[in-house]
C-alpha cells in the first residue's frame, strides 16, 4: 500500500508510476497462486483515486447518483408549500420559453428580493400537485437546483470535475429522467470583467451546446446587475429567453405578508400575535428604512424579525412574570420602527432630537447667529416627520472663507449623529475623471475590483449622515450633477451598479461663488471683503441665485442645481467685532488644552486676553476677506511667544 498512499499524497502526477508497480506486485501476485488477478490491485487504485470511492463520493459506473448528489429535488420540496401570489405571468412566461422547440430555456432578471426563486419554487409546486394551469409538456418533469458549490466539491483531481459534468448532462438530457435544471446566480458561470477565468466556466461550455440543440432545460436567476456578466459571454446568454420579475406594489405586498403572518406565529409558537393593521405600518417602514432591498422580501423580512425581536422580549423574566402562560405579546408599531433602524447595524438607529444640545453646539459659532437659529428651526420640523421624505435636505452655504459654514455643519453632525461628517474637498474634483473617485469604474476598467473604500461607504452602514461638499463651485460640472441626481431622486448608482441611499442624510454645499461684489441699493450682498454688510443672511433666494449663477463669476452653477437645495443661505461677513469675540474664545479654549497637559506651562499665561491685545490683533490680523481662519494661527503664535523662555 505504499505506492497508493504516495499517490494520494502527492497528486496525479504519479499516479501511473503507483499504478505500474502495482501492477508489477499483482503480477508476482498472481503467479504466487494467489489467486489475484493481474493488474486488479492497479484498477482499485485508480478508481480510489478517479471515481468517486473517495469517502461520500458515488461510484464511478453510478453517473445518475453522481448528478444526483449535486441536485435538489424542487418538486418534492415545495410540493406542500404555500402557493406564490401575483406571479402567474412571469410563471406562464418561463413554462413558454421551457416548452419552446428551440432554446427552451429561461433566465429570470430583476432586482435581489422580489422574487425570482419563489417564482421556480412556484411552478415545481404546481408541477408536483398536478396544477392543471401547467402545459402539458412540463406535467411529468421535475424541477432540480444545481447546487454550484456541490459541483465543485471533492474535484481534487484534473478530470474529476469533468466527470461531475459529464454525468449532470448524461442525467438532464435523459428523457426519462424529465429534468429541468435550475441554477441560481447563473452569472457565477461567466467569469468576471478582469478576471481570465471562473470555476465553474467549464460547465457553461459544456451546457452550450446541449442548451443549443434543445437537448435540455434551465432555468437561470440573477440580479439585473450581476446579469450584465453575462454579456461577457454572448454565446451563452443568447441560449436563453429572458424573464423580467419586477417589484410587487405595496398592495400586493400586503395580501402577501397577510398570507404567511398566520405561519410566522405558529413558527413562533404563538408566543406573539400581530393585527393585520400593522402590516401596513411594516411595508410603509420597510419602503423607508430597507432602501437596497425590495418588495416582498423587504417586507417579509422585517415582520420576520420584528416577530423575532418580539418573541425574544416576549420571554425576558420580567414580562414573562407579567403574563400567562398562554398569553401572546401584541405587536406593535414601534417594535417594527425600532427593528428596521437597527437593520444597517446599532450605528443606523437615530438619536432622539435635542434641540436644547444643538442650540449649545452652535452657539460657538460667532455672528452667525440668525443662520443658526433658522437651521435649528428647519432640523426640528424634520425631526417631526409630518411630511415623511424620500430626498435627502439640501443646504447651500455661502460666503466667504472662514465665516463659519463647515463648523456649522460639523456641530450638527457632531450633536445629531454623534459622528464627524462626511468632507469632501471639492477642489479635488475638478476634472471629469475625478468622477471615478465618487462612482468607482465601470465593470471591466482598471479598478472595478477594487475593494478600497469610497466617499460614500459609510452610508451603507449608517444612511443618516452630514455630507459636506466644501468649496462646492470647484467641482466639476459633471461631478455636480451626480449631487443633482441625489438630490433630487435621494440615491446614487454607483459604477458597479449598486444604488446608495441619500434619502436620510444632510446635504451641505459651502461656496465662495458670488462673493464679488454686487450692490442693490448700497447694500453689498456680503460677500465682498469691503465692511460687513447688515444682515446678508436676510438676502432672498432670488437675490442669493442671481449671485451664484452670475456668469462673470466663472464658477457660478446652473440654476437647475440650485434649484434642488431647499435652503440657500448667505454667511455674515465677519465683522471687527465678531472678529474680536473669535479671538477671545480662540485663546480660551487654547490655554485649557495647554492647562489639561501642562498645567505648569498654562500658569504662566493669563486667564484671558486683556482688550488692549486683543484690540492690537484685530489691528495686525483682521482681513475681511478670511474671515475668522487669522484668529487661531494669530493666538497660537502669540501664546508660544509668550511661554518662549529666549524672548
Amino acid at each position: 500500500m505504499t505506492h497508493q498512499h504516495t499517490a494520494l499524497r502527492t497528486g496525479p502526477q504519479i499516479v501511473a508510476k503507483g499504478i505500474h508497480n502495482f501492477s508489477e506486485d499483482d503480477d508476482d501476485s498472481a503467479g504466487s497462486g494467489s489467486g489475484a488477478t493481474p493488474g486488479s490491485a492497479a484498477s482499485s487504485a485508480l478508481g480510489a483515486i478517479m471515481g468517486g470511492l473517495l469517502p461520500g463520493a458515488a461510484a464511478p459506473d453510478d453517473p445518475d447518483e453522481v448528478a444526483k448528489s449535486m441536485l435538489i429535488d424542487y418538486n418534492d420540496k415545495f410540493a406542500g408549500a404555500l402557493p406564490a401570489e401575483f406571479r402567474d405571468e412571469v410563471i406562464d412566461r418561463t413554462a413558454a420559453a421551457l416548452i419552446s422547440k428551440n432554446k427552451p430555456s429561461a433566465i429570470l432578471l430583476g432586482p435581489a428580493g422580489v422574487g425570482k426563486t419563489r417564482v421556480v419554487e412556484e411552478l415545481a409546486r404546481r408541477i408536483a400537485t398536478k396544477d392543471p394551469t401547467v402545459p402539458p409538456r412540463l406535467r411529468n418533469k421535475t424541477i432540480y437546483e444545481l447546487s454550484l458549490s456541490s459541483l465543485v466539491a471533492g474535484t481534487m483531481y484534473r478530470g474529476m470535475m469533468e466527470q461531475k459534468i459529464e454525468a449532470l448532462i448524461a442525467f438532464a438530457k435523459e428523457p426519462k429522467n424529465g429534468a429541468i435544471l435550475f441554477i441560481d446566480e447563473i452569472h457565477q458561470l461567466v467569469p468576471a470583467g478582469n478576471q481570465s477565468s471562473s470555476s465553474h466556466e467549464e460547465l457553461a461550455q459544456s451546457l452550450k451546446p446541449a442548451l443549443a440543440r434543445g437537448d435540455l432545460r434551465v432555468i437561470g436567476a440573477t440580479t439585473d446587475q450581476e446579469g450584465r456578466r453575462l454579456a461577457g459571454d454572448p454565446a451563452f446568454a443568447r441560449r436563453f429567453t429572458r424573464v423580467g420579475v419586477s417589484e410587487l406594489n405595496q398592495d400586493q405586498t400586503r395580501q402577501v405578508l397577510g398570507t404567511v403572518l398566520p405561519s410566522l406565529i405558529t413558527h413562533y409558537k404563538n408566543a406573539v400575535s400581530a393585527d393585520e393593521t400593522v402590516l401596513d405600518h411594516v411595508i410603509a417602514l420597510a419602503d423607508e428604512h430597507l432602501t437596497t432591498l425590495h418588495r416582498p422580501d423587504s417586507a417579509l423580512t422585517l415582520l420576520d424579525r420584528s416577530l423575532a425581536r418580539l418573541t425574544i422580549k416576549r420571554h425576558k423574566p420580567d414580562l414573562a412574570a407579567l403574563m400567562a402562560p398562554g398569553d401572546s405579546l401584541p405587536l406593535t408599531r414601534g417594535v417594527v420602527k425600532e427593528v428596521a433602524e437597527s437593520m444597517h447595524g446599532s450605528d443606523a438607529v437615530p438619536r432622539a432630537f435635542d434641540e436644547a444640545a444643538l442650540a449649545q453646539a452652535l452657539s460657538r459659532i460667532q455672528g452667525q447667529d440668525q443662520v443658526c437659529a433658522r437651521a435649528i428651526t428647519l432640523l426640528r420640523r424634520d425631526a417631526r416627520g409630518i411630511f415623511p421624505r424620500r430626498q435627502p435636505l439640501g443646504w447651500m452655504f455661502a460666503g466667504t472663507s472662514g465665516v463659519g459654514k463647515t463648523e456649522v455643519a460639523r456641530q450638527i453632525a457632531h450633536s445629531m449623529m454623534g459622528t464627524e461628517p462626511i468632507i469632501l474637498n471639492m477642489a479635488e474634483f475638478s476634472e471629469p475623471p475625478s468622477i471615478t473617485r465618487l462612482l468607482g469604474s465601470a465593470p471591466g476598467y482598471v479598478g472595478s475590483e477594487s475593494n478600497k473604500e469610497m466617499p460614500f461607504d459609510p452610508l451603507d452602514a449608517n444612511p443618516r449622515q452630514v455630507i459636506v461638499l466644501d468649496e462646492f463651485e470647484k467641482a466639476h460640472r459633471d461631478v455636480q450633477r451626480i449631487f443633482l441626481s441625489a438630490l433630487q431622486e435621494g440615491s446614487v448608482r454607483m459604477a458597479s451598479g449598486k444604488t446608495v441611499d441619500f434619502s436620510k442624510s444632510l446635504i451641505i454645499a459651502t461656496t465662495n461663488a458670488g462673493r464679488e461684489s454686487i450692490s442693490k441699493g448700497g447694500m453689498s450682498l456680503g460677500f465682498t471683503g469691503g465692511p460687513a454688510p447688515t444682515g446678508a443672511h436676510s438676502l432672498s433666494r432670488e437675490q442669493l441665485t442671481k449671485a451664484l449663477t452670475a456668469s462673470h463669476t466663472g464658477a457660478g452653477f446652473e440654476p437647475e442645481l440650485l434649484g434642488r437645495f431647499s435652503w440657500i443661505v448667505a454667511f455674515d461677513v465677519i465683522s471687527r467685532e465678531t472678529y474680536a469675540n473669535v479671538l477671545a474664545a480662540t485663546f480660551l479654549r487654547l490655554r485649557a488644552d495647554i492647562e489639561r497637559s501642562n498645567p505648569f506651562l498654562a500658569a504662566s499665561l493669563p486667564e484671558e486676553l486683556d482688550d488692549d491685545q486683543i484690540a492690537e490683533f484685530v489691528e495686525s490680523t483682521y482681513v475681511p476677506a478670511q474671515g475668522a481662519r487669522p484668529a487661531e494661527a494669530t493666538v497660537r503664535n502669540w501664546i508660544e511667544d509668550v511661554l518662549d523662555p529666549s524672548i
